[in-house]
């Protein structure tokens, strides 16, 4: 009986020691601002995405001035579970000309609002006011741990209804995420604060190469490194369960929490008789057919699920031969027509 007891604590033990590990290795701040597992994807290395985007993210720092570039601030929260954290500061860039329309533009892991220079442009051509923020964690943003998409969900809902308080109830909201972005404009969407009694307060999402599923990723890279016979697997799962524990203990949640297409299922909302059909954000899915750190099999359960709950008026594109992060890049004019595409019927 002694055996069996150790055996069950040595197995916690293993489980909450890697998993910690693991976990602080590649999403504390301090780590992943110094070496990001992200820099050694394939999109990392490719010229035909990161020669335009390392210009225009120049391009945007440079002409911040210039431009009348404003850095806005808002205070986030902090869980319940974890209140003896600092609340973080979340800051974001305001570009203003004279528009109804307004894009928030959210970027992905380890990255940071002016890496999203090259959309920001894009839809300074439509006219658009731009919103490019840092997520908590990174940037100008304050904290130490990322909100994986679950935390940063909440957060866009406070820009949402900055922006509201700022420009009026009036205004028209895309919010345009790309990876962790992605994953974190899909949750907002199909969130209850995003809704009201006479229907969404934004008219579309933009969702580019984004997760279905962050427990997905997770087990995924982790059993990448193991091997994947039985006995890997069951270490795998072990480093995970101590990896998202860690997660709660720093960010105040399971990295299960993080779960796009269980948001967009579980999502319910009832509206006005008279808006039943009216204000139906659009979705639109952008997806490279060559992603190998989100596989392209995510755009598809996104969609599905979006298309099952017919609360959104949902496109999915895939680009060929594109990796993560290169729908743009590798066919921006298919890319900004399907975005325009949607735009003319608010028009």
């Amino acid at each position: 009986m002694i055996w069996v007891l150790l055996v069950i604590i040595g197995t916690v033990v293993f489980s909450l020691s890697a998993g910690n590990y693991i976990y602080k290795s590649r999403f504390k701040r301090s780590n992943y601002e110094k070496k990001s597992f992200v820099n050694n994807e394939a999109h990392v290395k490719d010229p035909i995405i990161m020669e335009p985007l390392l210009e225009k993210k120049q391009q945007w720092t440079l002409k911040k001035s210039v431009r009348n570039i404003e850095c806005v601030k808002i205070k986030g929260f902090v869980k319940k579970s974890i209140q003896w954290h600092k609340v973080p500061i979340l800051c974001g860039e305001l570009w203003v000309t004279n528009s109804s329309f307004v894009v928030i533009i959210v970027h992905g892991f380890s990255d940071s609002s002016d890496g999203m220079g090259y959309l920001a442009e894009e839809y300074h051509k439509l006219n658009f006011i731009v919103l490019s923020i840092n997520l908590r964690a990174h940037g100008q943003s304050s904290g130490e741990y990322p909100g994986l998409g679950y935390l940063d969900k909440k957060d866009l809902n406070l820009w949402i209804d900055y922006l509201r308080e700022k420009f009026g109830e009036n205004i028209k909201i895309i919010i345009h995420g790309i990876s962790m972005g992605a994953g974190t404009v899909v949750q907002t969407l199909f969130s209850k604060k995003t809704w009201n009694e006479d229907g969404c307060k934004i008219i579309g999402a933009v969702a580019d190469c984004g997760f279905s599923c962050f427990k997905d990723q997770i087990s995924l890279q982790i059993q990448g490194s193991l091997g994947f016979s039985r006995i890997q697997k069951v270490i795998g799962n072990m480093i995970y369960l101590g990896c998202s524990f860690s997660c709660y203990f720093h960010a105040g949640f399971f990295i299960g929490k993080s779960f796009p297409t269980k948001v967009i299922e579980n999502f319910n909302i009832e509206l006005n008789d008279k808006n039943q059909n009216a204000n139906r954000p659009f979705l639109i899915i952008f997806q490279g057919t060559k992603d190998k750190l989100v596989f392209p099999e995510n755009a598809d359960l996104l969609y599905l699920a979006a298309q099952k709950k017919a609360i959104t008026k949902n496109t999915i594109v895939k680009v060929n031969n594109a990796p993560h992060i290169g729908s743009y890049f590798y066919d921006p004019k298919k890319y900004m027509d399907t975005i325009t595409k949607e735009l003319r019927k608010y028009n």
